[in-house]
């Protein structure tokens, strides 16, 4: 089966993101292979904190430069892709640091 890839941009998303990430039920992920990618802009708030515990995959901004949605969303795509090229990290969920 496939895997799907859902990719989420993130900046300061502390209040929405966990009802947001509830959505895609263990059962759901299980079902359609949905692998659940968080990109984040910089947050400043616990936006971080839940992704690394909720999410799949964890980008990092760690450029510190605020990034748009598209370039959040894309950074997010290019990591999903280097790992099904073998260059991602092993592991269910994993951080990897944009811009390093």
């Amino acid at each position: 089966m496939r895997k799907i890839s859902v990719v989420i941009p993130t900046l300061n998303e502390e209040k929405l993101l966990p009802a947001m990430l509830r959505q895609f039920t263990p059962d759901l992920q299980r079902s359609h292979a949905i692998e659940l990618v968080v990109s984040d802009g910089g947050s400043t708030d616990g936006t971080l904190a839940i992704a690394r515990e909720q999410a799949h995959v964890l980008v990092e901004n760690k450029e510190g430069i605020r990034q748009t949605i598209s370039i959040g969303r894309n950074r997010g795509a290019e990591v999903v892709e280097a790992g099904r090229r073998g260059h991602g990290l092993p592991g269910r969920r994993r951080t990897c640091h944009a811009g390093a």
